[in-house]
């Protein structure tokens, strides 16, 4: 399940209105099946069980690809995030539905993190100037870790975390988490990879390798005119991988799993 947010930025840049809606919207991806009966079917924007339906914004059937997924529902999160709004996107579901083969695919199909990554260069323009950069969080028992610094991933020291609310946005910030500016592509994936690599994992009755913590990937984009004067926009969009939701014995991980305090973390910060 992934969920999609825009909203509005502080800019005095004049840009159009957001591609996006400014709300929640949910959508879902339907894993292929590993046999057995089906007890639901989909179709359009609607999962039918044998006593109840559910709608979404959009449900994305087995033979959906990450492409897809990622024109129709990340692609104008981008977009507006270029132009000075913010985004964020969730990733939601039990362990083993496909989460992180949505966020990052695979060298024969990039999910929506690295799809955003090269979507993101690629909208730089001419008469704009521009800063980026990116931090990478994990919420791990209810404990706030920075990725990219050294210590993340539990070795070495790890500097003091705090989710503090942030009058002058009226959201909130996380004080001390480190941002590296970016300028490629491939400074961008460096980061990832890095962060990828402290992340805490777990094996489980449905993956070898599962992810046992909250991870909120953000990028902050800055720019301005390349004729000179103030910063006009800024906006950051976030990436969210959550944790399995474990609500069936066949998803039962062996390390306890996060608690839902956590979940509330992640989705303060991104």
């Amino acid at each position: 399940m992934c969920e999609a947010s825009s909203s509005s930025s502080s800019s005095s840049w004049s840009s159009p209105s957001p591609s996006s809606s400014q709300k929640v919207e949910v959508c879902v991806r339907v894993r292929p099946s590993s046999g057995g009966p089906a007890v639901w079917s989909s179709d359009g924007a609607v999962i039918r069980g044998r006593k109840k339906e559910f709608r979404f914004e959009k449900v994305f059937d087995a033979a959906s690809t990450n492409e897809e997924i990622y024109e129709a529902f990340a692609r104008p999160l981008v977009v507006d995030a270029m132009r000075g709004y913010h985004g964020a996107l969730l990733a939601y579901g039990q362990t083993g539905s496909g989460k992180t083969h949505t966020c990052q695919g695979t060298p024969s199909q990039p999910g929506l993190i690295p799809l955003a990554i090269e979507d993101i260069f690629s909208q730089i323009r001419a008469d704009r100037e521009y800063t980026f950069r990116v931090s990478y969080v994990e919420v791990y028992n209810e404990t706030l870790r920075d990725l990219l610094l050294f210590g993340g991933g539990g070795e070495g020291p790890q500097a003091q975390l705090r989710l503090v609310e942030d009058p002058s946005s009226g959201g909130t910030r996380l004080d001390g988490v480190t941002e590296e500016s970016v300028g490629s592509i491939s400074d961008v994936y460096d980061a990832v990879v890095r962060g990828e690599a402290r992340r805490h994992v777990g094996e489980t009755d449905a993956n070898a390798r599962s992810s046992r913590s909250h991870a909120v990937l953000r990028f902050t984009i800055e720019s301005k005119s390349v004729e000179g004067g103030e910063l006009t926009s800024a906006a950051t969009l976030s990436f969210c991988d959550l944790a399995g939701s474990e609500r069936c014995p066949a998803a039962a991980a062996a390390a306890a799993s996060s608690s839902a305090a956590s979940s509330s973390k992640a989705a303060s910060f991104g």
